[in-house]
């Protein structure tokens, strides 16, 4: 299953984003952000996340090299293998919204920024409990418009994994659907080529409702959209 998903992403992405002319691209399937290779108690061992931030860095028939990338994650868990993959790199800033302490994977802490030349280029947004709309609105508003002001990426991969909804049999945020999908309109609005992936969800009718919800709301724009279900 794992490398149909890997052959659908590369074939999606270049139809959809770059022979489609279209300006947004949504393919939500339950990708993966985690990933260790060096630990034995990982349950992910390719972070599928990072493979759509790879082929838009590469230079194809299809399109030029981008040079900035933005990735935002605000699934429940810290989006460790992403942000590891481009660590050293100035060319994808990664910005984590996730749930920090005890709780897997127990990385993502503010202070960790990136190294060489990836310093300042990781920014991790460590989260209590409990975030509601309210308070996650007023972060992520904040965080995104400074990002976007500061960085000015040529597009945009939103990973909106479904499990920072209130309900999630693992996660411990308190987002309604609305407050989930205002991210996305959020991000939306600076016109910006935006990919947008799925992620974790655990409680599956929450999972089925929020990307729904998105999904309608991409249309109700009049977005030309592709969309691949769940996988």
């Amino acid at each position: 299953m794992w490398r149909i998903k890997i052959g659908l992403f590369f074939l999606f992405h270049n139809f959809v984003v770059f022979q489609c002319k279209s300006n947004l691209c949504l393919f939500l399937c339950r990708n993966s952000i985690a990933c260790d290779m060096s630990c034995w108690l990982s349950f992910l061992f390719i972070s599928t996340c990072f493979l759509p931030l790879l082929n838009l860095l590469s230079r194809c028939l299809f399109y030029d090299t981008w040079q900035r990338v933005l990735y935002v994650d605000i699934d429940v868990h810290h989006g460790d293998g992403v942000e590891e993959a481009f660590y050293t790199t100035d060319r994808v800033m990664t910005v984590s919204f996730h749930k920090f302490g005890d709780f897997f994977p127990g990385t993502g802490h503010i202070k960790d920024i990136g190294v060489g030349s990836g310093k300042n280029y990781a920014v991790n947004v460590p989260l209590n409990d409990g975030m509601d709309d309210e308070n996650f609105r007023g972060l992520f508003r904040t965080v995104i418009h400074k990002v976007m002001e500061v960085y000015q990426p040529e597009a945009v991969v939103l990973q909106c994994g479904a499990d920072s909804l209130s309900g999630d049999r693992l996660g411990c945020f308190n987002l309604s659907v609305k407050g989930h999908a205002d991210c996305l309109r959020f991000l939306r609005s600076f016109n910006v080529p935006l990919m947008v992936l799925g992620g974790g969800g655990y409680t599956i009718r929450n999972v089925a409702r929020c990307w729904c919800y998105e999904v309608r709301f991409f249309l109700f724009l009049g977005q030309i959209i592709m969309w691949l279900g769940l996988l």
